[in-house]
């Protein structure tokens, strides 16, 4: 660690039966998942502008999906402003660095919530006589299936933030243990 606050953290830790959690391995981490989330995401998006332009005949659905596409990337990019510089500084930047990235997570669910929902429903009503009247089974298949994506969508801030309360429970946690140690030790 090198810094004096990140020695006395570790001082701290050297007498208990805890060990000291090691926040810059969890950052570097977590840097490292946002990376390659972001390349996955952005490859699929990509991906999938490049099949629609080359499959797609109906220029509704053509630009429908363009447009999808990008406001889809503009608001990830304007929800990831500010959290791809990871820091290298004290253990109170690392906290500072996870928490932001739990905010972003949860501005992203808030993302999905309103994007996903109405494109899934496009597709639903725009598509609804693909395979024609006899495949009934197939189209009650599908719809259900719609149904329970969209309802997925809708309910994303709510179970994203279940998933992130442990992680912020614990940065919390070590927040206050920092926050009681001596100052200049």
């Amino acid at each position: 660690m090198g810094d004096p606050e990140a020695e006395a953290w570790r001082s701290g830790w050297t007498g208990t039966e805890v060990p000291l959690p090691d926040i810059r391995a969890r950052v570097t981490a977590q840097v490292a998942r946002h990376r390659r989330a972001n390349i996955l995401f952005f490859a699929l998006n990509a991906g999938g502008v490049i099949a629609n332009l080359l499959g797609q005949d109906d220029p509704i659905v053509r630009w429908l999906i363009i447009a999808w596409s990008v406001v889809l990337s503009v608001g990830l990019l304007w929800i990831q402003r500010g959290i791809a510089c990871p820091p290298s500084g004290s253990p109170r930047e690392a906290l500072a660095y996870l928490e932001r990235r739990i905010r972003m997570e949860r501005q992203g669910a808030h993302l999905a919530r309103w994007m996903y929902p109405p494109l899934m429903i496009f597709v639903a009503i725009y598509y609804r006589d693909l395979f024609g009247e006899d495949a009934i089974v197939v189209k009650l298949v599908l719809r259900a299936m719609f149904g329970a994506l969209v309802v997925g969508m809708i309910s994303a801030p709510w179970w994203v933030r279940r998933f992130t309360a442990a992680q912020q429970a614990e940065i919390n946690a070590w927040r206050k243990w920092l926050d009681e140690q001596p100052v200049g030790t």
